[in-house]
C-alpha cells in the first residue's frame, strides 16, 4: 500500500466536519438531479420519432410503391435508371453497404424539405452534412435528365380552355404551343397519384402572399427582379386586398386556407435531345456557391499527394483522395444541372427567413405552402426549363382526377395547313372538369 494512504490500527479516525449549510441537499432533489440526466419516457418517444419515421419512410421505398415518387423508389431499389434489384440474394457486401447509405441518404433529403434555405445559423439552417447530402441526392436523380426522358408539365384551366376553343395553349407573340418554367419528370406522376395531391407534390399553390411588416400590420408582398448576386428581395405591395389572387390550381375556404382543384390537366411530350440542356434543378444560389467553393478545395487536394503520403499512412493516403476524387465528382455532376438565375423563394419582411406561404424550396424538390390543407408528399425533385419551346408533334393533354387514373383528352399533331394544332380532344369530359374546378359563382 503506498505510504500516502496507510493508516495504523491504533490511529484514531479522522474528524468528519459537517458540511456548510448551503452544500446541504434534500434527497429527493438529489434524486431529480440524477433523473436530469436521463430523458422520460416522454421525450425519449420524442427523441425516438423522426427516427422511427426515417426508417418507416426506408420500409416504404424498398416494400411499397406509394404513389408520386417512383423515382426515388427505383434509386432506392436499384440504384438508378436501369439497374438491377440491390437488395435481393447475391449482392455484392460492397454493393450492398453502398445501397444502404444511399437508402439512408434519400430519407435524410427528404427531411430538408423543412428547412429554410435562407437562414445562415439558428432553427431552420442547413448544416455543412445536410448540404453534401442535397448535393448528393440531388446528384443522383439527376441521372434521369436523359435522351428520350419524358416530362409532364402541369397547365392551368384557361391554357385548356385556349386548347378548346383555338387549338393551341397561348397566342402571346403569334398562336403557340410553348412549354418551360417548372417540369417534373413522368415517374413522379405514376402509381395513382390524384389531383389534389398533384397540387401539394408539385408546388401548384403559387398565389400572392401575406407577410407582416414592422409595425405588424398584415401586408400583401412581392418578389423584386433578380440583383447581382442571382437572389430576388421581398417587397411591401401594400395592405392586403379583400379578394387575395390565388393560382389556378387552388380555391379559399372560409378559413382562409387553400384547397387544391380536384381536376389537373397536364400535357406529356418526350424531351427533344436538342433541348437537353435545358432541363435544370432549381438550386438556390447560396448552395451553388456552396458548391463551388468546396469543389475548388477539392481540386486542390490533388497536388498535396507528397504532403498526404507524409502525413498519412499509404492505404490512408489513398483513401483520402478517393474520398476527394468521390466529392469532387458529385459536385461537378451537381454544378453542371443546376438552375442559374432561376426560381427564387419569396422573403419574410422581418428576417432572413422564407415565406411559409411560398412552396418553392430551391433544395431540389418541392413542399406544399403553409396555407394549402392537403397533406401529402413525396421525395422528389424539380426540373426548370429556362427557355421556352414548341412542343414536339405527338405530345399528349392529360387530365389527372380524384380517381388516380389519368385519362388522355387530346394530342398534338399537324394541321392541313401544316401548323400543330391540338386534336382528338375530349371536349365533353375536358368541359365537365373545368366546371367542377371552376363553379358559377367564382
Amino acid at each position: 500500500m503506498p505510504q500516502a494512504t496507510r493508516r495504523h490500527a491504533d490511529q484514531a479516525p479522522p474528524v468528519q466536519q459537517a458540511p456548510a449549510q448551503d452544500q446541504l441537499q434534500d434527497p429527493l432533489a438529489q434524486n431529480a438531479a440524477q433523473d436530469d440526466l436521463y430523458p422520460t419516457p416522454a421525450e425519449s418517444a420524442q427523441q425516438l420519432t423522426p427516427h422511427l419515421a426515417e426508417r418507416a419512410k426506408q420500409q416504404a421505398l424498398l416494400n411499397t410503391d406509394k404513389h408520386g415518387q417512383g423515382m426515388a423508389e427505383e434509386l432506392a431499389r436499384k440504384g438508378g435508371p436501369g439497374g438491377s434489384n440491390l437488395f435481393a440474394q447475391g449482392t455484392a457486401p460492397l454493393a450492398m453497404s453502398q445501397a444502404l447509405r444511399d437508402l439512408v441518404a434519400l430519407t435524410k433529403y427528404d427531411s430538408l424539405k423543412k428547412k429554410d434555405v435562407l437562414l445562415r445559423s439558428g432553427e431552420g439552417s442547413l448544416t455543412e452534412a445536410e448540404k453534401w447530402t442535397l448535393a448528393e441526392v440531388n446528384n443522383k436523380m439527376m441521372q434521369y435528365i436523359q435522351p428520350g426522358m419524358t416530362i409532364n408539365k402541369i397547365i392551368p384551366d384557361g391554357t385548356v380552355r385556349s386548347i378548346v376553343e383555338n387549338g393551341y395553349m397561348s397566342d402571346f407573340g403569334g398562336p403557340n404551343n410553348k412549354v418551360g418554367g417548372s417540369v417534373a419528370h413522368k415517374m413522379n406522376y405514376d402509381q395513382g397519384l390524384t389531383g389534389a395531391e398533384s397540387v401539394a407534390n408539385f408546388g401548384l399553390d403559387y398565389a400572392s402572399y401575406t407577410d407582416v411588416d414592422y409595425k405588424n400590420n398584415p401586408v400583401e408582398v412581392k418578389q423584386g427582379k433578380a440583383l447581382e448576386s442571382g437572389l430576388k428581395p421581398t417587397f411591401k405591395k401594400g395592405p392586403v386586398p379583400e379578394n387575395l389572387w390565388h393560382s389556378p390550381y387552388t380555391r379559399e375556404n372560409d378559413q382562409g386556407q387553400l384547397t387544391p382543384v380536384e381536376n389537373v390537366f397536364y400535357v406529356q411530350f418526350e424531351l427533344p435531345e436538342n433541348r437537353l440542356d435545358n432541363v435544370t434543378v432549381p438550386i438556390h444560389p447560396e448552395l451553388i456557391t456552396w458548391a463551388k467553393k468546396n469543389l475548388m478545395l477539392l481540386k486542390g487536394i490533388g497536388k498535396l499527394d507528397a504532403e498526404l503520403a507524409s502525413r498519412f499512412p499509404a492505404a490512408a493516403a489513398q483513401e483520402l483522395r478517393a474520398e476527394a476524387a468521390r466529392k469532387r465528382s458529385i459536385l461537378e455532376s451537381f454544378l453542371a444541372k443546376v438552375t442559374k438565375n432561376g426560381p427564387q423563394v419569396t422573403r419574410k419582411l422581418q428576417g432572413q427567413g422564407s415565406n411559409p406561404q411560398d412552396p418553392l424550396t430551391n433544395l431540389g424538390m418541392t413542399r406544399k405552402g403553409s396555407r394549402l390543407t392537403t397533406e401529402f408528399g413525396t421525395i422528389n425533385q424539380e426540373y426548370y426549363l429556362s427557355e421556352y419551346f414548341e412542343l414536339p408533334q405527338g405530345s399528349g393533354l392529360w387530365l389527372k382526377d380524384a380517381s388516380g387514373v389519368d385519362q388522355q383528352v387530346g394530342t398534338l399533331s399537324t394541321n392541313d395547313e401544316g401548323e400543330l394544332r391540338w386534336g382528338e380532344l375530349n371536349q365533353a369530359l375536358m368541359d365537365q372538369r373545368l366546371r367542377v374546378n371552376t363553379p358559377p359563382d367564382q
